[in-house]
């Protein structure tokens, strides 16, 4: 039988089950006076503000019209990178090896690419061309890797 005056089982280690609030809590509202922080989301005035702040800052607007022009000017490279590859193939066809100067210029190209997206997914703070100079050199080659 189990009497109804001994004292609830507290489970392993003497856990108060989880039904039960642990014993030394104390609601917000019910502490010596002390509220709980509001959160970020808590107080629309000063979400608001925030966000009038930032709609309002020249540095974001600035970013946007870089954004814009880096867009315009990755989508310019990727028919750039066509015509690189279409004629890397036709002297391949032609000659039986690949062009140097023309591998040379597609690693660079490849390069800036990479400097262009990384701006745009703000992985990157570095503005590429015509901001900063245009990449020396691409990838390397692997050291396993032959060039004719």
């Amino acid at each position: 039988m189990i009497d109804d005056k001994s004292p609830p089982d507290n489970g392993p280690q003497g856990m108060v089950p989880p039904e039960h609030p642990p014993l030394d809590h104390v609601p917000p509202d019910e502490s010596s006076g002390e509220r709980a922080r509001p959160g970020p989301d808590s107080d629309p005035q000063a979400r608001e503000d925030g966000i009038a702040e930032h709609l309002t800052s020249q540095a974001s607007w600035l970013r946007l019209l870089f954004m814009v022009l880096f867009v315009a000017l990755w989508t310019v490279s990727r028919f750039v990178v066509l015509a690189v590859v279409i004629f890397q193939v036709l002297f391949l066809l032609f000659s039986g090896k690949r062009n140097e100067r023309l591998a040379s210029f597609g690693a660079s190209l490849a390069t800036y690419t990479y400097e262009l997206v990384a701006y745009l997914t703000f992985a990157s703070e570095h503005q590429p061309f015509p901001f900063s100079d245009w990449p020396a050199d691409g990838p390397r080659a692997e050291a396993g890797q032959e060039t004719e």
